[in-house]
């Protein structure tokens, strides 16, 4: 790196109405006394005193860009996250493929000094706080707070972008999927109600709709902690195989309820031995019917 190569660079993008903030050289790390991204500024004269504060100069530090209040985020792709050789590009690229959606790569972006590739991208509508999500899919981070940029050095190697940033133009707004990815992570949003219970009786008497009514209400409103997870979920997929006739639905409204509501969720096989359970009980009461 050239002595003060990352202040010419601060100065840049700021330029650009973005807020840098300084890092010790050659690391991640903020800059002593300074609190991180939350130094951010755009003000020159003060990103100049990191540098030389008429007592110290620091000609090589690093520097990163407050994502947050700029309105960016960034798609962290690394080539061996796990040091087992776990491609965060295949699996983002197996990610996008397997949901058909449609990925921008004509936007800035930068190398980094691991191999990975950094992606940056316009939100749509801004963050309501500062969010990232680590290993939202293997190798692969999203990054809506602060991130570190070239000219940085990381063990002497750099940071290097795809081409000289002049303005924000050069970079994409983000697809919607890829904002939800970064707000709520690799799991639904949402509960699709109406698609699950497609092939519900839709003969039922009055008392039974009133009776799917409370169970979906209370389905929608559940905060499940830990402790009562396994109970209440076994309960409400008794009720919902009472309402539902297909066990495949009921099955897909169980996982995403568990990643909705439970607090933290279950894993898998917890899950399958709860549906298995309940099938098993709604089986056996419909034996005792016949």
């Amino acid at each position: 790196m050239e002595k003060y190569s990352a202040m010419y660079r601060g100065w840049d993008l700021m330029n650009l109405g973005l807020k840098v903030y300084p890092l010790a050289q050659n690391t991640k790390i903020p800059l002593k006394g300074t609190h991180g991204w939350k130094s951010a500024t755009n003000d020159q004269m003060e990103f100049h005193n990191y540098f030389n504060d008429g007592q110290q100069t620091r000609p090589y530090l690093n520097i990163g860009v407050d994502l947050f209040h700029a309105g960016l985020m960034v798609l962290d792709v690394d080539v061996n996250h796990d040091d087992k050789g776990t491609s965060g590009q295949e699996s983002f690229m197996n990610y996008i493929e397997k949901h058909n959606y449609s990925w921008p790569d004509n936007t800035y972006h930068e190398r980094t000094p691991n191999g990975g590739l950094h992606w940056f991208y316009r939100l749509p509508q801004p963050l309501d706080k500062p969010t990232r999500k680590t290993a939202v899919l293997p190798g692969v981070d999203l990054l809506g707070d602060f991130v570190v940029i070239g000219p940085s050095e990381i063990n002497g190697v750099p940071y290097l972008g795809n081409q000289q940033l002049t303005s924000l133009d050069q970079i994409a707004v983000a697809p919607d999927w890829l904002r939800d990815l970064l707000i709520y992570g690799n799991k639904p949003k949402r509960v699709n109600l109406n698609a699950s219970f497609a092939n519900s009786n839709a003969n039922r008497s009055n008392q039974n709709d009133t009776y799917t009514s409370r169970v979906l209400t209370e389905i929608a409103m559940a905060r499940i902690e830990e402790g009562n997870r396994n109970d209440w979920l076994y309960r409400r997929t008794l009720n919902l195989l009472t309402i539902c006739h297909d066990p495949v639905a009921v099955y897909q409204l169980l996982n995403d309820i568990n990643q909705l509501h439970a607090n933290p969720p279950l894993g898998q096989k917890e899950i399958d031995g709860i549906f298995k359970s309940a099938l098993n009980k709604k089986m056996e009461r419909k034996g005792e019917l016949a």
